[in-house]
């Protein structure tokens, strides 16, 4: 699961570098939506969302319809790293309110990442920095994760209902928080001082592998800067002053400042360093879908997909 040393300036650690990111100079199918905040809003200003893929059925006279939900995503790395082997075809196959009822909980409050983590990194710490630390990871059960994942950060994107039907796993969004310009946005998103930024919301260039690594395995959100606020202190999180990283920097510099925001797709020719559209450019390729556009749905559609949007108000 890590084949990279993420503890900075530990001996063999990975270095931030761009050549670190995998995904450089290729393409990642996207179906971007801009929808006003005004058709979403709740009382309470805050929003949950998540997308769900379904196969994609044929009825008798051939026309498509949506099928059984095998994908679902809210918050990113939760179906890679936090949900059990043995659960995630429920969990794919489900709606966040029945998170609760399928017993996801103890997956959040008792993760694996932070075990493997400690299982692959203690002998070595301990051996480089002549500590006798037992564990790398922070105390179990995960308040801390509770919150940030399943029920929202208090001030920022939690519900003031919590019941079993709002409990579950959504990226959440306070939309009362004004977004910051591009040029004042911090990669950290909350656990770097930006409250506009994710868990509250998703930028694209919000670090988010970095920031799963620092709240889920340091456990940064235990540190005195919170002050007890997510059920946890620094004494139970051995190494939450340090800033795991997976070496492969983002922000928001790395994008576009008009919607989509993403940059445009590589050709399937040359080099792959030349987007499919110049980067001077000013106005939209198109006023209706571009091709690269249509030929990432038309791949959806061959693979036998149906996307589906879900926004909640609480």
């Amino acid at each position: 699961m890590i084949n990279f040393i993420p503890i900075p300036g530990f001996p063999g650690a990975i270095a931030q570098s761009s050549n670190n990111n995998a995904l450089a100079n290729k393409n990642v199918g996207t179906f971007a939506l801009e929808v006003p905040s005004n058709c979403l809003t709740a009382t309470n200003q805050v929003i949950g969302t998540w997308t769900g893929i379904r196969q994609l059925k044929h009825d008798a006279n051939g026309d498509h319809f949506a099928g059984a939900q095998v994908s679902r995503l809210g918050n990113p790395l939760i179906n890679e790293i936090v949900i059990g082997l043995r659960d995630k075809y429920v969990f794919n196959a489900g709606v966040p309110s029945q998170d609760v009822g399928n017993n996801f909980g103890p997956y959040v409050l008792y993760p694996t990442l932070p075990a493997i983590v400690t299982s692959l990194f203690l002998t070595a710490v301990n051996s480089v920095l002549g500590t006798t630390l037992t564990t790398l990871a922070p105390t179990t059960p995960r308040s801390d994760l509770a919150i940030t994942f399943l029920s929202g950060i208090p001030g920022i994107n939690q519900s003031p209902v919590q019941t079993p039907a709002v409990l579950g796993e959504v990226l959440r969004l306070n939309i009362s928080i004004a977004p910051k310009a591009m040029s004042a946005q911090l990669p950290l998103g909350v656990v770097g001082g930006d409250t506009a930024g994710f868990p509250n919301g998703r930028r694209p260039g919000d670090d988010v592998i970095d920031i799963a690594l620092q709240v889920v395995v340091s456990g940064i959100l235990c540190s005195p800067q919170y002050n007890g606020a997510f059920g946890c202190n620094s004494t139970q999180a051995p190494i939450y002053n340090v800033a795991l990283t997976d070496g492969a920097p983002v922000s928001a510099a790395d994008f576009q400042n008009k919607f989509p925001y993403l940059n445009y797709p590589y050709p399937g020719y040359g080099n792959g360093t030349a987007n499919y559209f110049p980067t001077t450019t000013t106005t939209s390729p198109s006023a209706g879908p571009s091709f690269p556009s249509l030929i990432a749905i038309s791949i959806a559609l061959l693979a036998g997909f149906f996307i589906s949007f879900a926004f909640l108000a609480f």
